[in-house]
């Protein structure tokens, strides 16, 4: 084991992205497969399924080749009862335990961003579209109950957004997701649902302050890292009956993108590193709630040479005691690694 400030590393995993702790396991990718690992004190990777690599893709096992052929997985979304829903940019497949992989027919001209995916509590799986889209067409959210058939659950109509960062099921509020858009304007909003997308309501929007791609629901509030490249970025909170007020709680380096929490009480983001006025430094931050309404930095790792952004990515859902898991991508040291920690600040 080494330290990083407070945090104690158990271990570290190269070409691995975390994807979620789901049913006291943790699951990750690497390359084109995906792993579980149950006890985090102690992490022995168990192989769930593989999605299939061609000749074409196999040079993707070099770390530097994947970077630019993108060939490794992208998404992982657990299901309640149908497996994971797996994609790698380019295509859908589904996977259960010890089972091959079945290919998932295009649905979709594109893919979800990180937090794009989620699962209602009736078995509904949600896919949120993410592009680009320079010319603001029209945007979609879709469902499906078997993975295999998707229809539109949602559509956001020409010049409403410019896509969808984030799908978040609220733990507190019965059949809630909220629904997060980007990026100038008012496409920047954070809308919710609590009828599976019978109907969207807007919840807060119209500037820079509720552009976010992740969120964190904790005892009646609303957390978020501002993920704007044009103005200074803030950790946001805002309460749930409350949404006139949102106050910012904590200056940011640069953009923030995801989040993460543990049993403990930690809650944890990562800055990313772009191009823009927001960006102070060439750095990628880790930040930490550590209690009493204080957040600080817990580490930073620099962006490399190569013209991705650099971006902290955090699995899904509450990790046990004092945990934290990270992957990094275009930072450096440990570029492409995921690290698996004790933060002793919450011991």
């Amino acid at each position: 084991m080494s330290r990083e400030s407070s945090l104690e590393v158990v271990a570290r995993f190269r070409n691995s992205v975390a994807h979620g702790y789901w049913g006291s396991e943790l699951v990750f990718s690497s390359k084109n497969k995906i792993f579980s690992i149950k006890n985090l004190n102690d992490p022995e990777p168990e192989k769930i399924g593989e999605i299939p690599w061609g000749l074409v893709q196999y040079p993707s096992h070099l770390r530097i080749v994947d970077r630019v052929l993108k060939n490794s997985i992208l998404q992982v979304h657990k299901t309640a009862n149908l497996g994971y829903l797996i994609s790698n940019g380019n295509s859908w497949w589904q996977v259960d335990h010890g089972k091959d992989a079945r290919r998932i027919a295009p649905f979709s001209a594109t893919r979800p961003m990180n937090r794009g995916l989620c699962e209602s509590r009736n078995g509904i799986t949600f896919v949120a579209e993410y592009t680009l889209n320079p010319d603001r067409d029209p945007v979609r959210i879709y469902r499906t109950d078997d993975l295999f058939t998707f229809e539109v659950a949602w559509e956001f109509g020409r010049n409403e957004i410019r896509h969808v960062h984030a799908l978040i099921p609220d733990p507190e509020t019965e059949n809630r997701i909220w629904v997060l858009t980007g990026d100038y304007g008012a496409e920047s909003a954070i809308f919710y649902t609590d009828d599976e997308f019978a109907t969207l309501k807007c919840f807060l929007g119209g500037n820079q302050e509720s552009r976010a791609t992740d969120m964190i629901i904790s005892d009646g509030w609303l957390y978020w890292g501002m993920d704007s490249e044009l103005e200074t970025s803030f950790v946001m909170r805002v309460a749930k009956d409350n949404p006139g007020e949102p106050e910012r709680l904590y200056e940011l380096p640069g953009p923030a993108y995801y989040m993460s929490r543990n049993k403990a009480g930690g809650i944890y983001l990562g800055t990313t590193v772009e191009p823009g006025a927001s960006v102070k430094d060439d750095f990628g931050h880790l930040i930490r709630y550590s209690g009493d309404g204080c957040w600080e930095e817990v580490l930073r790792r620099k962006n490399d040479l190569f013209p991705q952004f650099g971006i902290f990515y955090f699995p899904k859902g509450i990790l046990p005691e004092n945990f934290v898991v990270y992957s990094q991508r275009a930072l450096r040291p440990n570029e492409g690694c995921m690290t698996i920690a004790r933060d002793h600040s919450w011991n």
